[in-house]
């Protein structure tokens, strides 16, 4: 339920009985909701390590390897993406899900994640290969999009 406040406050956030209020951004728009309470705070624990990994690993990327990974998020957008009904992927998008991907290929740790573990050495998420986004991709299982993965050399950290 959505509901536009009288008073003078933009939005209310907190509980009112067993529904939750919370604003958004600038709106003059308070959400209600039931109040609920998680039904597996230890998994969304362990994802949230995992997540916060990675989004760290790809603030530390440098930014040849991300022009590479914004490359192939054009080429994943043109051709895996059915634009009526699909919103397009960016490259935080792609990234994560490459990551949980090759983690699960690898039986890697995904909470350990560091752009200095990222990938040349037994024991890393790329295991031996090199910390780039071509071998992300191969890792991950993901199509190629028609591009050459090979070109996508960059290393996560520059050299």
């Amino acid at each position: 339920m959505k509901t536009t406040l009288r008073n003078p406050y933009r939005t209310v956030t907190g509980r009112d009985g067993d529904k939750v209020a919370f604003g958004w951004k600038d709106l003059e728009v308070t959400f209600l909701r039931n109040y609920f309470i998680p039904d597996n705070p230890v998994g969304q624990a362990a994802f949230a390590a995992k997540a916060t990994h990675i989004i760290t690993t790809y603030k530390d990327a440098d930014s040849n390897f991300l022009d590479d990974l914004q490359a192939y998020v054009y080429a994943w957008n043109d051709t895996q993406l059915d634009g009526r009904t699909q919103i397009p992927r960016n490259r935080t998008n792609i990234f994560t899900k490459a990551c949980f991907a090759a983690a699960k290929t690898a039986s890697f740790d995904l909470s350990t994640l560091t752009a200095g573990n990222f990938g040349g050495e037994v024991g890393d998420l790329l295991g031996t290969a090199a910390p780039n986004i071509g071998n992300l991709v191969i890792a991950a299982g993901l199509p190629s999009c028609g591009l050459d993965l090979a070109t996508l050399n960059n290393p996560i950290i520059a050299a």
